[in-house]
Parts: C-alpha cells; sequence; structure tokens
C-alpha cells in the first residue's frame, strides 16, 4: 500500500479566488452563510440566533456531518469548489487543511488569551487557523459491582496492575470479560492503543519528521502488552463492547463522552480512572488529546463574516452544556462548567487526564500514517503476525510517507 496526497489538490483549491473580494462585502447586502458541524442544529442554535441577530442581512445554512463520512464529505465539496464557509475539523485533521491552504488564518489577537487549545490550530507559520472549541479525552470507567467483586478497590496506576486488574474480574465467570479492545472504524483502533504507548515514553515520530520510532524497544512493548490485554478482554466495535458495558458483561472500559452511562445505563455503578502508566520508572499516564476547531475555508466570499461566525459559535457552553465530559476550550465556558458540576467525580477524572495529555505529531500526513497504523495494531490483536513484524512493516510504509511529503514539498 502506497499512500497519496488526498483530493484537494485535483483543483489547486481555487485558493486566490475572492478570498478577500468580500472583506465587510456582507455589511449591506444579503448574506448566505453555510456551516458544517458534527452536532445537532437544535444544540448551536442559540448561536446562530445571536449571530443573526447582530447582522440581519445574514442567513445561514446548516448542516450536520456524521462521524463515520464527515472527512470524506469536507473534502470532496473543497475539492469540487463547494466548501462551506464555516467547518468544524477535529485536531488530527487540521495539518493537512493548513498544509494545503483550504483554510484561512483568523485575527484572534484580541480573544488569544481568552482561550486554551491554540496549539492544535496554530500551523508552521505561526498563524491561526481555528478557534478551540472543545476537546475531548478518553479515561478508563471501571463497572464498580464487578470489580468489588474482583478485589479491585482502586484504580491501577501501572500496566501490571492494569492486567492484574482485567484478568481478576474476567476469572469471575464465563459470562464477564475484564477489559475491552476496540477495533475498527477509521480512528478507533489507533485512537484507543496509542495512549497506551504514550503512557509507555514511546513516540511515533522523531522531531523532525523525517523517521517513524514504531520499532523502537518501548513502542513495541506497548504492543505487545496491549495484545497480552487479550486474553482477559472481549475484541470488537466500538458500538459492541458499549452495549456489553452497558449490560455489564465486561468490567474495563476506555472510553471517552460518547459512552454517556447516565443517559444508557443509568442503573450502572461506576468509577473512574486515568490510563495506567507503564512499568518502567520514566513514564507517566498519559490520555489522547483530541480537540475540534470551527475554521473559516478558504472558498468563503465572507471571510470576515465567517471569522465572526466561528467565534460565536465557539463559545457559550453549546457542546459542553450537553455533554460535559467534552471540556471548552473557552475559559469563561470552563469556569461556568466547573461552577455548575463542582463535585462530578467523573468530570474531575476527565480534566485531570487531560492536563496529561497529548496528540499525535502534527503531521500534513497524518491521515494517511494513520490508516497504516491501525493495520498494524489489528494485524497483530487478530494474530496476523506478532507486534514486532506488524510494526516493522508500518515503519516501512510510515517512512515511505515523510519521504514522499518531503519531496513534495522540496519540488515546489
Amino acid at each position: 500500500m502506497r499512500h497519496r496526497a488526498w483530493g484537494l489538490r485535483i483543483v489547486g483549491l481555487l485558493v486566490g479566488v475572492a478570498l478577500l473580494g468580500a472583506a465587510g462585502a456582507g455589511a449591506q447586502q444579503a448574506v448566505t452563510l453555510s456551516v458544517w458541524t458534527f452536532w445537532k442544529q437544535e444544540w448551536v442554535q442559540p448561536a446562530l440566533d445571536t449571530f443573526m441577530e447582530a447582522n440581519p442581512n445574514v442567513t445561514i445554512e446548516y448542516q450536520q456531518l456524521s462521524w463515520s463520512g464527515g472527512f470524506d464529505k469536507i473534502v470532496t465539496a473543497i475539492a469540487a469548489g463547494e466548501a462551506p464557509d464555516v467547518v468544524e475539523l477535529g485536531s488530527t485533521w487540521m495539518p493537512q487543511f493548513i498544509d494545503e491552504g483550504a483554510i484561512i488564518a483568523l485575527d484572534v489577537a484580541d480573544v488569544y488569551e481568552s482561550y486554551s487549545g491554540w496549539e492544535g490550530a496554530t500551523g508552521p507559520d505561526g498563524n491561526v487557523y481555528g478557534y478551540p472549541w472543545f476537546g475531548a479525552t478518553n479515561i478508563m470507567y471501571f463497572n464498580a459491582e464487578l470489580a468489588q467483586a474482583a478485589g479491585v478497590t482502586a484504580c491501577p496506576e501501572t500496566f501490571s496492575e492494569f492486567k492484574a486488574a482485567s484478568e481478576a474480574i474476567d476469572a469471575l465467570g464465563p459470562e464477564v470479560r475484564g477489559f475491552s479492545i476496540k477495533i475498527g472504524g477509521r480512528y478507533t483502533t489507533w485512537q484507543k492503543f496509542l495512549p497506551f504507548a504514550w503512557s509507555n515514553n514511546a513516540r511515533v515520530l522523531n522531531d523532525d519528521w523525517t523517521e517513524s520510532l514504531v520499532t523502537s524497544d518501548r513502542f513495541v512493548e506497548a504492543l505487545e502488552y496491549y495484545d497480552s490485554l487479550k486474553a482477559s478482554s472481549i475484541v470488537g466495535t466500538q458500538d459492541d463492547i458499549r452495549q456489553s458495558f452497558y449490560l455489564g458483561r465486561v468490567g474495563i472500559i476506555f472510553d471517552g463522552p460518547g459512552l454517556n452511562l447516565k443517559k444508557n445505563a443509568p442503573d450502572l455503578q461506576a468509577f473512574y480512572c486515568l490510563i495506567p502508566r507503564g512499568d518502567h520508572p520514566d513514564t507517566t499516564s498519559t490520555g489522547f488529546s483530541g480537540a475540534d476547531y470551527l475554521t473559516v475555508t478558504a472558498q468563503t466570499e465572507y471571510p470576515e463574516l465567517a471569522q465572526a461566525l466561528a467565534r460565536t459559535l465557539s463559545q457559550g457552553n453549546l457542546i459542553s452544556s450537553r455533554i460535559r465530559t467534552l471540556l471548552p476550550f473557552y475559559k469563561p465556558d470552563l469556569d461556568a462548567l466547573l461552577e455548575q458540576y463542582p463535585d462530578d467525580p467523573e468530570l474531575k477524572v476527565y480534566i485531570q487526564q487531560m492536563q496529561n495529555a497529548t496528540s499525535p505529531p502534527p503531521h500534513p500526513r497524518w491521515v494517511d500514517i494513520q490508516e497504516t497504523l491501525t493495520l498494524a495494531i489489528e494485524s497483530t490483536i487478530l494474530g496476523r503476525g506478532t507486534a514486532r513484524e506488524n510494526l516493522e512493516a508500518a515503519k516501512e510504509e510510515i517512512d515511505f510517507i515523510l519521504q514522499e511529503y518531503l519531496a513534495e514539498k522540496g519540488g515546489q
């Protein structure tokens, strides 16, 4: 498998077309702005209403994207010259959209200190390309009843302790499994594994992004450990594993805000833990820091209005008020959330894990790299070769992607 740059290049993005031609153009004339996010319109409608009240000449067309097909839909729209004015992008997508010129730099100087999370929206040129909306991570959820029956009374802190807890719960009987390993989907497999690698002090790429480090001893050790958990775990898709956890058939699940126990399993008693760190003394529990940004595409005819709309959407706890563990980056919103839920144990663990979390390298070809990682992880979990064999194949492919990107940039 050899990856190639995605479809944005096929039309050159039309980046010079009317990028600045409409500065202030929306002040008098009737204007329609299109917005694409991954959330129900009713959730963001208060911000849309606020913006339209302040800009009565503006009509907003809203579209909710799906998590499964949203990325492809955005790429296809940009390639066809039909991009929305404002679009929500995940942190692992941002480098590629910045690199391709698909989104524009924003003027955020007046509000910079009011947000956190700018790192994932800052390009190599130092410009900011999106308003931080909210951040997410994953934590360990323990079924309290199963854990107590297995003698697990505290959060495991190391890999060894965690494996022992999984095995103890798994030993309760044939109808119960200890842990749960998620595979399938574009993002699930690698996002659930990489925190184990990071928590073992392993990395995906070297500092200058010229070589993959997935065959380092610590990375291989992390995947071997992850595979060893399989003996006491259920293996399946995220949806299947969530259902098993809701039904009390699995003791531990590594999950995020989408688990939503209050809605999906209100009678299940749980306690919450950080991801365990490796057994080496230099390791630290390190979560995955995912973030979503509101960006303005390069094809908008109204860059100033679109940026104002993106800013309005990024404030007001629109998402965090619905899913409190999606932590807002707008600092007044985070303060309000903490004041509203001062004693929420789940929220406290999310905040603690986010304080010690990291993201994948912001390489413009990360979307290709993640596919290679997914193949190596799933091949190992499904018994198709050893961890080292699969990671050696992944290194060869990732190194090719890195060198191909450098060659493309050198030729421009």
